[in-house]
């Protein structure tokens, strides 16, 4: 439970109670998809007050600068707790008949609220007639590097009338989506279940996702153009609850047997998950207006980050492959408190993340070609594990 008061004094006379899923009271209160703000506001007036409505608000925005033109609101939905217009709190409609009420209030009152945390955003391109676009609700989201931000707050206002000013009560609240994957295959499912190694894509092909195979040209000890052939391969579905890992495989081939060896090492391969923010920093009210499939000049910024590189490891000696050919394990541990995924409002604000691999770390191996990213493949961030075995790390 959360409370927070609006005082006369050392003396509370609006006391607002909210129930939320929050670890601690000392934390803001906490959402998920589907969950309900519920609680109740209790008044305690000492003398007659003229009040003519009291409402609870959700409001969502996007802050991207400290320009005009640099927020909007996506969200702003209100509940009335009550309204002059309703009548005296302690009188029945039966009893006050055709007599009005003059919205004084004093002494003790108490008002229970319950309602559904939206999920979806409606917003329109803009202009008459103009089609409406649904959204699923974003993320919370701050941090110190990102200018980006995604903020909701619930309002209490107690509106006085023209001649008196109002009075509110304001807190951040922290909404979390429900973004579920999809089982993985059934032979993933059975090896978490048994604590087993995880079936490769050579025995697993439909619980994998394999990039197109990629040769790259390299030279080593003076030995010049040695085209070497990777193929990166993914746990499917390619969506992954944080808090759990990445499965990842990779299979190269090269006949030249001493450069196999040292990029089949487990320290040789470098893979990261990456995330892209992408926004609009100076005209996200205008951007909001503006239809996905519309060009224009508005321009977005695109900030990147690392989250996380993933561990390597040789695969038991009956499942490397022969010859000309290595396969080498991997996983990406995906921090608890990773930012989910979000493709929100025609790209106001985008967040996706994506597994590259990048240059060998083998400096004997001198790349010919400049690119530094191999592979890389887009994946979804989710915040609900699938039911059933949860994903096992084997890696610490």
């Amino acid at each position: 439970e959360h409370d927070f008061y609006l005082k006369n004094g050392k003396k509370a006379w609006a006391s607002l109670n909210v129930l939320s899923s929050a670890p601690s009271t000392t934390n803001a209160p906490k959402f998920y998809s589907g969950d309900d703000i519920a609680g109740s506001l209790s008044l305690d007036l000492e003398s007659n007050q003229y009040i003519q409505a009291i409402k609870l608000t959700i409001l969502g925005r996007i802050i991207t600068s400290h320009n005009e033109d640099g927020s909007f609101t996506f969200l702003d939905e209100s509940a009335i707790l009550w309204s002059k217009a309703m009548g005296d709190p302690r009188v029945t409609v039966e009893q006050t008949g055709d007599k009005k009420f003059d919205g004084r209030l004093i002494g003790q009152y108490s008002w229970p609220f319950s309602f559904k945390f939206p999920t979806q955003a409606t917003l329109s391109s803009g202009g008459f007639a103009a089609p409406h676009h649904v959204f699923k609700m974003p993320q919370s989201f701050r941090e110190k590097e990102t200018s980006a931000t995604i903020q909701y707050d619930l309002v209490l206002h107690i509106s006085r009338g023209k001649l008196r000013a109002d009075q509110r009560i304001q807190t951040p609240i922290i909404y979390v989506p429900k973004i579920v994957p999809d089982p993985p295959s059934i032979p993933r499912q059975l090896a978490y279940r048994d604590n087993s190694p995880l079936p490769g894509p050579g025995s697993d092909p439909d619980g994998w996702f394999s990039l197109p195979s990629t040769i790259i040209y390299g030279e080593i000890y003076e030995r010049h153009g040695i085209p070497v052939e990777y193929n990166l391969s993914l746990a499917r579905p390619l969506c992954y609850t944080r808090g759990t890992v990445i499965p990842c495989s990779l299979t190269i081939r090269c006949v030249d047997t001493q450069v196999l060896d040292l990029l089949s090492s487990p320290r040789a391969i470098n893979a990261r998950l990456q995330r892209r923010i992408k926004y609009f920093q100076s005209n996200v009210r205008q951007a909001a207006k503006r239809r996905s499939s519309t060009t224009g000049a508005i321009q977005h910024d695109v900030e990147e980050t690392k989250i996380t590189t993933a561990k390597w490891w040789s695969p038991p000696k009956d499942s490397l492959l022969d010859g000309d050919e290595r396969r080498v394990e991997g996983e990406l541990h995906l921090p608890r408190d990773l930012q989910p995924s979000s493709d929100f409002a025609h790209f106001i604000v985008e967040v996706s993340y994506s597994v590259d691999l990048v240059k060998f770390n083998c400096p004997v191996f001198v790349q010919a070609e400049p690119r530094e990213i191999l592979a890389s493949q887009i994946v979804t961030i989710a915040t609900f594990p699938t039911p059933g075995p949860m994903p096992r790390a084997y890696t610490a």
